[in-house]
């Protein structure tokens, strides 16, 4: 099955080209893509497209290093709801983590994950994709792992280590400057630090924020799966109208048993319950922003009291209702 890539990253890429005065129409000649098809951030491009603009951008900014500085530039608002996610995580280490786990939201074509052993911490990633591409896609990566850090910790990230799988270019002058030294030859595209920069606290985050950001990117998650999406889509029409929205009532409706209901969910890692909580999550955070009344809301979710209702809502985001109405700074 092809990689695809989300229209976030395309449009991330974009703007950083913009930067060094190609223009976005410029970048996308030829590549069978129009800024009107990336408007859908949610959407995504096959990858073969991703390869064509990004090597389309790396020949018009005329930059051998172009992977190097685009990640340099890159900040993490123009990764979109993944970014503002690691903005409000605790530490970089929560960061990473929130990464991690959401990585698929941004696309397949990379991965990222990382480990400690003694006092050092390491991040890899792999790539798919073209010679070309790839190397500019590891580059960006791990110059944005360094931006990232700076951005979120307010502290600079000093790499004791880093490495590629092929050849570094003979320019060394962007390496020394942008990473702090030349890359090692290496089995594996790597980048390590100090163990102790993963419990850098994060300035200026909002924890409570996570469970929102959370849920927006695990709907996004969910639209890879039609059925899940139906289920979802179902679930939505029904809360706030239904008082009690029960499995079986959902199973009826795409002319299922139950069993076999909850069998086709749990083979996309998924639960009904799961599903129905963040429906209620997601009706519930849309009235409390609009200033809806908290008995109201418990009502039309079918609670029989406000009290039962803010407990469920707790369990379910880690915040009160009175939280999630007005978030603090």
């Amino acid at each position: 099955m092809a990689l695809s890539i989300s229209n976030t990253l395309v449009r991330s890429l974009l703007f950083v080209t913009e930067m060094f005065g190609v223009s976005a129409q410029d970048a996308l000649a030829d590549t069978g893509l129009t800024l009107e098809q990336l408007t859908d951030l949610d959407g995504t491009v096959p990858e073969s497209d991703y390869d064509r603009v990004l090597a389309n951008c790396a020949r018009l900014v005329k930059d051998d290093h172009f992977g190097l500085h685009l990640g340099q530039k890159l900040t993490l608002q123009q990764l979109g709801v993944i970014g503002y996610l690691m903005m409000n995580a605790e530490t970089f280490s929560a960061a990473l983590e929130a990464y991690q786990k959401f990585q698929k939201s941004l696309g397949e074509s990379i991965v990222l994950s990382w480990s400690t052993q003694g006092a050092v911490a390491r991040i890899t990633c792999e790539s798919f994709g073209g010679e070309l591409s790839g190397q500019h896609r590891i580059e960006s990566f791990l110059a944005a792992i360094k931006a990232a850090g700076l951005e979120l910790t307010g502290k600079e990230l000093k790499a004791s280590r880093w490495g590629i799988t092929y050849p570094a270019r003979t320019n060394s002058a962007p390496y020394v400057e942008i990473m702090g030294s030349v890359p090692e030859r290496a089995p594996q595209n790597f980048i390590e630090f100090p163990k102790e920069y993963l419990d850098l606290r994060i300035i200026n985050s909002s924890p409570e924020l996570t469970p929102i950001f959370e849920g927006q990117l695990q709907q996004k998650l969910l639209k890879a799966s039609s059925f899940v999406r139906e289920v979802r889509r179902e679930l939505l029409k029904r809360i706030g109208k239904d008082k009690a929205i029960s499995g079986e009532d959902i199973a009826q409706h795409f002319a299922m048993s139950e069993r076999n209901f909850q069998l086709k969910l749990e083979k996309e890692d998924m639960s009904f319950r799961e599903l129905l909580e963040e429906a209620q999550t997601d009706f519930a955070l849309r009235f409390l922003k609009a200033g809806s009344p908290i008995a109201e809301i418990a009502y039309a979710l079918g609670f029989s009291e406000p009290s039962a209702f803010q407990r469920a809502f707790k369990r379910w985001t880690g915040m009160t209702p009175g939280q999630a109405r007005s978030p603090q700074a």
